[in-house]
């Protein structure tokens, strides 16, 4: 027990370290965002061994899988299409190589197994995830380094080794933000080596910018998959025609995607006779329904509410009729 709380204390210390490389910055938001998109769809009726996020992030991750039965069991399998095509060029058979599940064999689509694509092209999200996650990454570490860099106004020039010790464990300091440190000798100031950073009045501008920057990729990725959100960058009031004209004009992602597992969920209940069922997430629904609900509430203009008119009097009001004459005659005579 000693030893698990041990390492559990050591991964917990590595993975909150400050100093993040690209590579790593990129595999976490990449982590981050892949997960969110795990949640979009909800499998009903499959078989106890067959996991529903397992089978997503087969078909997210690889743009396709395989849903089989083979040694006594229902298998949710991923490999590469095989010969021979049909006559739209697409592959007939599924070759699969899994050492651990023992199966090293080529399926027959639509015989023995059915194939669940995500979508037209095969693709998946990896690519679009990965895309997005590195772009986020570049954002990121610029705001780091303009956060380091706003901690002082000024850069250091060194002449010998020993101010050059002296400086990089200033910096160092400066960096982790722990402690404040110094410099050994007074040369270094006698001689004007600190000097002014040119783009230090401008570093909260770019601080800003790469927040911007990461708030405008994280909405572009998710607008991608089906999150209709906002990532409007001016820096006034944003009235409701501003608003709408940030909402995406082309069908998004998540509904290709559902078609093609509802199409692969009726090809599993034709060919082994389940009952499977798959629909978007109810929290997913939800974020949708609300954003577009709230869209169609902005766009409606509210009516006016009809009001009698008051009648203004006329100035032929004033005048007797020729009825109320004739009557008038009548009683004289």
């Amino acid at each position: 027990m000693a030893n698990y709380i041990d390492n559990l204390r050591k991964l917990s210390n590595s993975s909150c370290s400050y100093n993040l490389t690209k590579e790593k910055l990129t595999s976490l938001f990449f982590s981050e965002m892949f997960q969110k998109s795990l949640t979009m769809f909800l499998w009903k009726g499959l078989p106890e061994e067959v996991n529903g996020v397992q089978l997503e992030f087969y078909k997210q991750f690889y743009g396709d899988c395989l849903f089989t039965y083979d040694k006594g069991k229902y298998l949710v399998l991923f490999g590469n299409g095989a010969p021979p095509l049909d006559e739209y060029y697409r592959s007939k058979n599924y070759l699969v190589n899994n050492p651990y599940a023992d199966i090293n064999k080529e399926y027959e689509i639509g015989k023995n197994a059915v194939l669940i694509r995500n979508d037209f092209f095969n693709q998946g999200l990896r690519e679009w995830t990965l895309r997005f996650a590195s772009l986020i990454a570049e954002a990121y570490l610029s705001i780091r380094i303009g956060l380091v860099n706003n901690r002082a106004s000024y850069i250091l020039a060194v002449s010998t080794d020993r101010e050059a010790e002296g400086a990089k464990a200033f910096l160092s300091d400066r960096e982790k933000g722990e402690k404040l440190s110094y410099i050994v000798g007074k040369k270094i100031a006698d001689d004007n080596s600190l000097t002014s950073l040119p783009y230090s009045s401008s570093m909260v501008d770019s601080i800003r910018s790469a927040i911007e920057s990461c708030q405008y990729l994280y909405s572009r990725w998710a607008e991608g998959i089906g999150l209709t959100t906002s990532a409007i960058l001016k820096r006034e009031y944003v009235n409701v025609t501003d608003s709408n004209a940030s909402a995406p004009l082309s069908a998004p992602r998540v509904d290709e995607m559902l078609t093609y597992a509802k199409l692969a969920s009726e090809q599993i209940n034709q060919l082994y006779g389940l009952n499977t069922s798959v629909e978007l997430n109810p929290i997913w629904s939800s974020l949708r329904d609300d954003k577009e609900g709230g869209e169609a509430k902005e766009e409606t203009p509210e009516e006016d509410t009809p009001q009698e008119e008051e009648k203004q009097p006329s100035g032929d009001d004033d005048k007797p009729s020729e009825d109320s004459d004739k009557a008038k005659e009548d009683e004289h005579a």
